[in-house]
C-alpha cells in the first residue's frame, strides 16, 4: 500500500490539475490549456489555447499542433499530430490521421491510417488504410491497405485486404473483397463484390458479383455474374446497351436478351408491336384462289407470306412473334378456304338430293 502511494502521489505531482482551465496533462511539454482535456505524452497537445475543449491525447506528440480544435480522441504516437482545427475525430495508432488540419468526424483506426488525411466523415480501419487520402471524404475503408493509394475519392466503401488497392480518385463505389478492383485507378459508381472481382477493370459503372468475377473485364457499363475468373460469366450484362446474355456476350444486335444453350419455361407471353390479322376475315380482304397458291408453292417451294428455308438460315433464326402471327394468318385463310368448300359441299349436297328424288319419280313410272 505505501509503494502504491508514493506512485499516485508522483503522478499527482506530474499531472497540473490546478489549472483554471481543467485539462490534465502528463509528460515534457504537455499542453496545459483548454477546457476538460486530457493531454499525456511528450509533447501532446503542446499548442492547446483556451479556445480547445474536450480532447484527449494519448501517446509521443499526439494531437501536438492542435490549436482549437474540440472533442477529439487521438491515441498513439504523433497521431493527429497536425490537427489545428478540426474535431469530433478519433484517431487511432500510431501515426493516424498525421495530418488532419481542420477535418471533422472522421474515425481513424490502425498504424498510419489516414496518414495525409485532411477531410471529414471518413472511417479508416486498418494498417495503412486509406493512407494516401487527402481532400476525399465520406468514405469507409476496412482492411490492410484499403483504399492504399485514394487521394481525392468520396462516398467510397472498400473493405477486405488491399481493396481498391490503386483507386486514386474513383467515388460512389461499393468494393468488397481481397484485391477486388485491383489495378482500377479511377472508376466510379462501380459495384464489385467478391475474391479479386474486377482485379483488372478500368472502366467505370460496373456491377461484378462473385469469386473473380469480371477480373479481365476493362470496360465500363459491365454486368458480371460468376464464380471464377471466366470471360464468359453465367450472367453477362451491358448496362450501355441495355442487354443481357446468359452463358454468352454476344447478344446480337437488335436484341436485348440472349441465352447459349436450351431454355424452358412454365409460360411465354410475347406482347406483339405489329397487328394481329383478324383482317383476314374483313369483306375486303384479297383470298388468293388455291389455283394461285398453288401456282406460288411450284414456282417458290414455300407458301406465300412464309418466310423461306433459305432466309430463315441466313437470318440465324425465326421471330417467335412475327412467324405466330404468319402461321395465325394461314389457318385463317384455311378455314375461309374450308368454309368455301363447306358451302360448296352442301350446294352440291342439295343438287345431288334433287337428282336423287327425280330419279325415284322416274323408276316408279
Amino acid at each position: 500500500m505505501k509503494f502504491e502511494g508514493v506512485i499516485f502521489y508522483s503522478f499527482l505531482s506530474l499531472a497540473s490539475f490546478a489549472n483554471a482551465q481543467t485539462t490534465t496533462n502528463l509528460g515534457t511539454n504537455s499542453g496545459t490549456s483548454g477546457n476538460y482535456n486530457v493531454h499525456v505524452g511528450n509533447n501532446a497537445g503542446q499548442s492547446s489555447t483556451s479556445e480547445s475543449s474536450f480532447n484527449t491525447f494519448l501517446g509521443f506528440e499526439s494531437g501536438k499542433s492542435n490549436v482549437s480544435g474540440d472533442s477529439n480522441t487521438f491515441i498513439g504516437n504523433g497521431s493527429g499530430i497536425n490537427n489545428n482545427s478540426g474535431s469530433h475525430n478519433v484517431l487511432i495508432g500510431a501515426g493516424a490521421g498525421r495530418d488532419i488540419l481542420d477535418g471533422q468526424f472522421n474515425t481513424v483506426v490502425g498504424t498510419a491510417a489516414g496518414l495525409n488525411l485532411n477531410a471529414s466523415n471518413n472511417t479508416f480501419l486498418g494498417f495503412h488504410s486509406g493512407i494516401n487520402t487527402t481532400t476525399g471524404s465520406s468514405n469507409v475503408f476496412l482492411g490492410f491497405d484499403a483504399g492504399y493509394r485514394n487521394l481525392n475519392g468520396s462516398d467510397n466503401i472498400y473493405i477486405g485486404l488491399r481493396s481498391a488497392n490503386n483507386n486514386t480518385s474513383g467515388s460512389r463505389n461499393v468494393m468488397l473483397g481481397r484485391n477486388v478492383a485491383h489495378n482500377n485507378t479511377s472508376a466510379s459508381n462501380s459495384v464489385m463484390l467478391g475474391y479479386q472481382a474486377g482485379y483488372f477493370s478500368q472502366g467505370s459503372g460496373n456491377v461484378f458479383l462473385g469469386y473473380e468475377a469480371g477480373l479481365n473485364e476493362t470496360g465500363g457499363s459491365k454486368l458480371y455474374i460468376e464464380n471464377s475468373r471466366n470471360d464468359i460469366p453465367l450472367i453477362f450484362g451491358d448496362f450501355g446497351a441495355n442487354v443481357v446474355g446468359i452463358n454468352t456476350k454476344q447478344i446480337p444486335s437488335g436484341y436485348t436478351f440472349a441465352i447459349k444453350g436450351k431454355a424452358i419455361a412454365e409460360e411465354i407471353k410475347v406482347q406483339l408491336q405489329s397487328a394481329w390479322p383478324d383482317y383476314v376475315f374483313k369483306s375486303d380482304y384479297n383470298l388468293k384462289s388455291l389455283d394461285e397458291v398453288k401456282a406460288y408453292i411450284s414456282k417458290n417451294g414455300h407458301l406465300p407470306d412464309v418466310p423461306s428455308e433459305t432466309t430463315v438460315i441466313e437470318s440465324n433464326g425465326i421471330e417467335l412473334g412475327e412467324m405466330n402471327t404468319i402461321l395465325l394468318k394461314k389457318i385463317e385463310e384455311l378455314t375461309l378456304y374450308l368454309i368455301q368448300q363447306d358451302e360448296q359441299n352442301k350446294k352440291q349436297q342439295q343438287l345431288i338430293d334433287r337428282l336423287t328424288k327425280q330419279v325415284a319419280i322416274l323408276t316408279k313410272s
